[in-house]
């Protein structure tokens, strides 16, 4: 499936904006974690820019396990 096809999944998506503001770090952060692959994102409707899905957080941290594992 490509990005694009991501946008028909029933996934709520934040931008990096909202994703720093979750977990207390700068934009920047965001993207160093993204980077250093510790937090995954996709670009799930064309132009919109990455996003990554709201799942991957809880509670102020990134989850590290999935819930069906």
């Amino acid at each position: 499936m490509n990005d694009a096809g991501l946008a028909v999944l029933d996934i709520e998506w934040w931008d990096w904006a909202a994703v720093a503001q979750e977990l207390g770090i700068p934009v920047s952060k965001v993207r160093q974690l993204v980077k250093e692959h510790q937090l995954a994102q996709a670009v799930p409707i064309a132009g919109a820019g990455p996003r990554v899905p709201a799942d991957f957080l809880a509670e102020g941290e990134i989850v590290k396990e999935s819930p069906a594992s």
